[in-house]
C-alpha cells in the first residue's frame, strides 16, 4: 500500500468529511457565487442611483431654496423702492408732475403749450400709472436740456412717448410732445 492510500483508509474518518467540504465549498463557489455576485451588482446599480436621485434632490432643494431667497429678497427691494423712491399717494404725484415737470420746463426755457394728466391702474399690481402729457416749445437744445433733467432726476419719472416737430413759433423753435409718467400705490394697496 502507498502512503496516500494507507492515510485515506486510516484516517478515513477525518478525511471523507474534509472531502465531502471541499466538494460542498466548490459547489457553492461554482455555483452560488456567481448568482451572490449578480445581486451584489445589482445592490451596487441600485446604491449608486439612489444616490445620483439624492444629489440631484439636494440640488434641486438648494435651487428652491435660492429661489425662495431670491423672492424674498425682491419683495423686500420692491417694498423698499416703493416706499423711498416712488410717491406716497396721488396727491404728491400730482404735485410730482405737475409742479416739479413745470419747474424743470422753466429751467430748460420751454413754454407750455398744454398739459393733461391721466390716471391707469396697472394690472397684476398695486400701482396707479399718472401720466402727463405735454406739448412745450423752445429750442432743440432747451428740448434735450429739459429731457435730461426728466431723465436724471432724483424723483421717479418715467418718459413714456416722445414727439418732435416744427414749432409755429419760428425758425428755430421745435415743439416737445412728450408724456411723462410716475406710479404711486393705489388705495387697495396701501
Amino acid at each position: 500500500m502507498t502512503l496516500v492510500r494507507r492515510i485515506l483508509v486510516e484516517k478515513r474518518a477525518i478525511v471523507l468529511p474534509l472531502i465531502a467540504l471541499a466538494l460542498a465549498n466548490a459547489a457553492v463557489y461554482f455555483f452560488v457565487r456567481p448568482s451572490l455576485e449578480r445581486r451584489g451588482e445589482a445592490s451596487r446599480r441600485r446604491a449608486m442611483a439612489i444616490g445620483a436621485e439624492l444629489a440631484s434632490a439636494v440640488k434641486a432643494e438648494t435651487t428652491m431654496k435660492a429661489a425662495v431667497e431670491s423672492q424674498a429678497k425682491a419683495r423686500e427691494d420692491l417694498a423698499r423702492f416703493e416706499e423711498r423712491v416712488l410717491p406716497a399717494d396721488q396727491a404728491s404725484a400730482r404735485r410730482l408732475l405737475y409742479l416739479r415737470v413745470a419747474e424743470m420746463a422753466d429751467d430748460s426755457n420751454l413754454v407750455f403749450d398744454r398739459r393733461t394728466l391721466a390716471e391707469t391702474s396697472e394690472p397684476d399690481t398695486t400701482l396707479v400709472r399718472l401720466d402727463m402729457s405735454l406739448q412745450l416749445e423752445g429750442t432743440y437744445a432747451d428740448v434735450r436740456r429739459f429731457l435730461h433733467a426728466v431723465e436724471s432726476a432724483k424723483e421717479f419719472l418715467v418718459v413714456r412717448n416722445l414727439g418732435l416737430g416744427e414749432s409755429p413759433e419760428g425758425e428755430g423753435f421745435v415743439r416737445l410732445s412728450v408724456t411723462v409718467s410716475t406710479f404711486f400705490k393705489g388705495p387697495d394697496g396701501a
